[in-house]
């Protein structure tokens, strides 16, 4: 039983949080044929007392709620629901309330809040205002009010004046903002994000790091446990011990074969000086022999002797001379035994005896079995050390996707990185009326709220298509093809980097940042000619077929040097020379990784090198070798920049190319060694895309350089071995690229003979092995040669039947099992190279995915198919050194 005494107290809102305002004045509702007056009501509802009907809380009832205004009694039905239902205090809220009903409660709450309506009794009265009489005749005015008068006239009007300059002040800007700047909001601060991946099938064991976590390159990220790694692991390390038990087995048997056959030379040594001391011993008897016969000759002559005694003497001679000869033949027997026993073989006197040269084979077997498991046991180490994920570069953990115990397969998402080494950017998402007003290069304004502060940006890429998120969440054969969208969707794309800004604002910038852009727009005059237009890459260039048909600019003697308009290592109907876009769908993301790399490449910058050196390095740690392979990434990135340029006409990408051709030029002193230039290339190719864009200084220092390389390259000369191997192969390459670039027409043709004639010794038999592949027994050597022979094939058009044949054998012999790596080479430098800690060099299976530069070349070649297989393996090895070879196939064919 409920009582006072133990009644609950209910807490109430304090008035100033209610929704509405509850009224005390005098109301009446009617529930079936009850009336009651309410203690408080409001737009929400009414609460009233001494209520004793069960009604049940959440019970929906029909009521009348009515006031009495100056004595007239307004009503009107309602549907109420039942609130609170205590014995003494109903409360009951308004059910979808029409909209007639709803304006005369307001009109009545808010006439009571204002006091325009009072309650008189029980009656609510409207309250009337005096009105004070006035005078209707006007009075003069007075000096001073007519001052006061003209001074507020004055003021009100300078106020307005004023206040219309503003106006229309604020009305002209944002007219010219609108005619002249673009207004973007959807942007935000951007930081490259890698996505770290699973490569194999198994669980998460241990994850060291967790979102917002800042790592280290190197630094360990998570484990994952794949039991086919584990068991090949185990399977290895079984082999190996099988092999090392066998070699053990081997090298015991030969030992004691070995102990055995010194002890038969040893034998065959005594029976050799026995036998010979036996003919020197019979040798002299038959000597005496003979003298004695000859003596009782002389004397039977004299008349002295008998006949019966020379008789005699001649069978003693003949007896002498039998024995000699047996002597003499056995000692030969005997030499022959103790040439068999150096042989490992031992003659007992009847038959021939003795497995020594079998061991020594079964030993030499059973020791390349353990290499082979060694190295096959030291791979299943790498690929078990590899189960644990380390940080490429230094970062911070932006997202995690999987804990520890969970399961993953290959390609799932483990964690999302954001690079802390690199410059941040504005991602900003633009509609397609916005997008057609930018331009690249041009400069505006950033203002980052969180901040509050305003930078200097510039557009750096611009894109229509790529912002179309949704289109970029789909997996990529579920995407449509293209597909266009309303002007005013975000669906286009800018890219825009800080400009001067110091390395500690750098901090900052944290990525996903908002960001408000006001940047320059470009107008576009529709009455202008065509001719007025800048001319797009390409136009005007005739499609005449392949780049071998194509005659070679004419070289100058003296005077300024000339600069072709043309490139002349493409092809003029190659798609990047047309300016056309590519058709096939796998380009997108290769497209997307040269913009990526070329963006990285711009932040880099050059880092030129005076000298290369690489060739015979057998030192990985001498700092001219490191250095060169530092400086070839240069060309790589100079190559993707002139690519990154030519597919969406950024400047920032042509100043990149520019500025590390540029300090090359300025920095390095060619030497004309083949190896070690081989791999600059990439200068050539990007020079060839961007030659028509730059300065006239500029070509003309850079057109300096290609001559002093190409003078220190006819100043190389080769040994009896370079002669004919790889050396010359690339040295003939790096010729007729710079000959082609130079203009120098004699000295191509005259390199075109001389790479013929090489082709040859060179890449000669029938089965397409290259004089390389024999010396070094390595594939990795055949695509070495290859790559130079298929550049030369595709500036050329010649030797490609060798190129065929090579590219055969390449793929053929990658798939025998049994061929290891530098097993047999003749070079003294691979064996110093492997002690070095070369791992191309070492003893191992090849992998076509470590030909990747040779295949993508190989398809370029026109009228080329590739297997899938072998495709499949090139991409696997794709990396930043190949990736300039992979897009220039897409990009080299006409489309």
């Amino acid at each position: 039983m409920v009582t006072a005494a133990n009644r609950p107290v209910v807490q109430r809102e304090p008035a100033s949080h209610r929704r509405h305002y509850r009224l005390t004045y005098p109301a009446e509702v009617q529930i079936g044929d009850e009336f009651y007056e309410t203690k408080d009501w409001g737009l929400g509802g009414f609460s009233f007392e001494n209520y004793q009907n069960p009604f049940q809380l959440g019970h929906r009832i029909e009521a009348k709620f009515a006031l009495n205004f100056q004595g007239f009694t307004i009503s009107f039905p309602v549907i109420v629901k039942i609130t609170r239902a205590a014995p003494y205090d109903v409360a009951a809220r308004f059910i979808d309330l029409g909209e007639r009903e709803t304006a005369l409660i307001k009109y009545f709450v808010s006439s009571i809040v204002s006091g325009e309506v009072a309650t008189v009794g029980d009656v609510l009265q409207r309250m009337d205002r005096p009105v004070t009489t006035v005078d209707g005749q006007p009075k003069p005015d007075s000096e001073e009010e007519k001052r006061k008068r003209r001074t507020r006239r004055f003021a009100v009007s300078a106020a307005y004046l004023t206040a219309g300059m503003l106006i229309g002040t604020y009305i002209l800007v944002t007219l010219l903002g609108w005619l002249l700047r673009v207004n973007v909001e959807t942007a935000v601060v951007s930081a490259p994000l890698e996505t770290v991946v699973s490569k194999n099938v198994g669980h998460v064991t241990q994850v060291f790091v967790k979102p917002d976590d800042k790592v280290q390159a190197g630094q360990p990220l998570f484990i994952v446990s794949d039991e086919v790694v584990e068991q090949n692991l185990v399977l290895a390390q079984e082999h190996f011990d099988i092999a090392k038990g066998l070699y053990a087995s081997a090298s015991a048997k030969r030992r004691q074969e070995e102990q055995r056959m010194h002890a038969y030379q040893g034998i065959s040594s005594d029976q050799m000086d026995s036998a010979e001391s036996m003919v020197a011993s019979l040798k002299a008897e038959y000597d005496v022999a003979t003298l004695e016969l000859e003596r009782q000759r002389q004397l039977f002559a004299a008349g002295v002797g008998t006949q019966q005694r020379v008789d005699a003497q001649t069978s003693v001679v003949a007896a002498r001379q039998a024995a000699l000869q047996a002597a003499v033949a056995q000692q030969k027997i005997t030499a022959t035994s103790k040439d068999a026993t150096k042989r490992g073989l031992f003659f007992t006197g009847n038959y021939v005896t003795g497995d020594y040269q079998s061991l020594v084979a079964d030993e030499g077997a059973a020791r390349d079995t353990v290499q082979a498991a060694e190295m096959a046991l030291k791979q299943a180490h790498q690929r078990v050390d590899e189960l644990t994920y380390r940080a490429a570069y230094p970062s911070v953990v932006n997202r995690q996707f999987k804990t520890a115990g969970l399961t993953v397969d290959r390609g799932e998402n483990i964690l999302v990185l954001r690079r802390i080494d690199a410059d941040p950017y504005v991602d900003a998402y633009l509609t397609q009326d916005q997008v057609g007003y930018l331009e690249a290069g041009a400069r505006g304004t950033a203002y980052v709220p969180a901040r509050n502060e305003y930078y200097t940006v510039e557009v750096a890429l611009i894109d229509r298509t790529s912002g179309f998120l949704k289109q970029m969440e789909l997996p990529k054969m579920l995407q449509p093809q293209y597909s266009w969208r309303g002007v005013e969707d975000p669906s286009a794309y800018a890219k825009l980097t800080f400009v001067g800004l110091k390395p500690e604002e750098f901090a900052g910038l944290a990525s996903g940042l908002p960001v408000y852009l006001n940047l320059p727009k470009r107008h576009h005059f529709f009455w202008s000619t065509p001719g007025d237009a800048p001319r797009s890459a390409g136009a005007g260039i005739k499609c005449d077929g392949a780049i071998r048909s194509e005659p070679v600019p004419a070289a100058h003697a003296e005077g300024p040097v000339s600069h072709a308009d043309t490139p002349v290592l493409w092809p003029s109907a190659a798609a990047i020379i047309q300016g056309k876009d590519v058709s096939s769908k796998d380009f997108e993301p290769v497209r997307a990784e040269v913009l990526q790399a070329a963006s990285h490449a711009v932040q880099l910058g050059p880092a030129p090198v005076k000298a290369l050196h690489s060739s015979g390095v057998s030192d990985k740690q001498d700092p001219e070798f490191q250095a060169t392979r530092r400086a070839f990434q240069d060309a790589d990135r100079a190559a993707l920049m002139a690519i990154a340029y030519r597919l969406t006409n950024a400047k920032e990408y042509l100043e990149g190319t520019r500025k590390f051709l540029a300090e090359w030029a300025t920095t390095n002193a060619p030497t004309g060694q083949p190896i070690d230039e081989t791999r600059i290339d990439g200068f050539l190719w990007a020079y060839d895309l961007v030659r028509e864009k730059l300065s006239v200084e500029d070509q003309n220092l850079i057109t300096v350089w290609f001559t002093r390389w190409r003078d220190a390259n006819r100043s190389w000369k080769p040994g009896p071995t370079t002669a004919n191997n790889n050396h010359m192969t690339h040295h003939l390459k790096i010729a007729l690229m710079l000959d082609r670039v130079l203009g120098d027409s004699e000295s191509y043709a005259r390199d075109l003979e001389a790479a013929q004639q090489h082709l040859d010794a060179n890449l000669g038999p029938a089965d397409g092995a290259s004089l390389d592949f024999h010396e070094r027994d390595a594939l990795h050597y055949q695509a070495f040669d290859l790559e130079a022979w298929e550049e030369i094939a595709l500036l050329s058009g010649c030797c490609e039947k060798n190129v065929d044949r090579a590219f055969d054998f390449l793929v053929n012999k990658s798939s025998d099992t049994s061929h290891v790596e530098f097993a047999k080479s003749t070079a003294a430098i691979d064996r110093k190279r492997a002690a070095a800690g070369f791992e191309y060099a070492e003893k191992h299976r090849f992998q076509l995915k470590d030909a990747a530069r040779a295949v993508f070349a190989y398809a370029t070649l026109p009228g080329r198919d590739v297997p899938s297989k072998v495709w499949q393996a090139a991409l696997d090895g794709k990396k930043q050194d190949n990736l300039f070879y992979l897009a220039r196939y897409y990009l080299w064919a006409a489309t």
